[in-house]
């Protein structure tokens, strides 16, 4: 189930950012509006963050393919629990010592 959601996301967002949204918004932006040309100038920064997340959701259906789904965060973070009582023991001593003065 989570296959196929994932080849209809990718196959609207490839269809809708990719095919339509340069068809229908930044061509008549351009041509019809030539006054907004600040407006073109941000849209097709957009169609450029399109391109780079496309380009994204291509590499995860790749990796989806090859069967290469490994988790790549780090096991365990360099804030672990005792590090974090560390510091948060720190931060109530110096709310603590500026209370008193």
């Amino acid at each position: 189930l989570s296959t196929l959601c994932f080849v209809i996301f990718m196959t609207i967002f490839g269809i809708t950012r990719l095919g339509m949204f340069p068809i229908y918004v930044l061509h008549p932006v351009k041509t019809i509006i030539p006054d907004f040309v600040m407006s073109f100038y941000m849209l097709s920064i957009l169609q450029v963050l399109h391109i780079y997340w496309f380009f994204l959701i291509l590499k995860t259906a790749k990796k989806a393919i090859t069967g290469d789904l490994n988790d790549t965060r780090e096991k365990k973070s360099s804030w672990d629990l005792g590090r974090w009582n560390s510091v948060r023991k720190q931060i109530l001593e110096l709310a603590g010592s500026k209370k008193d003065n």
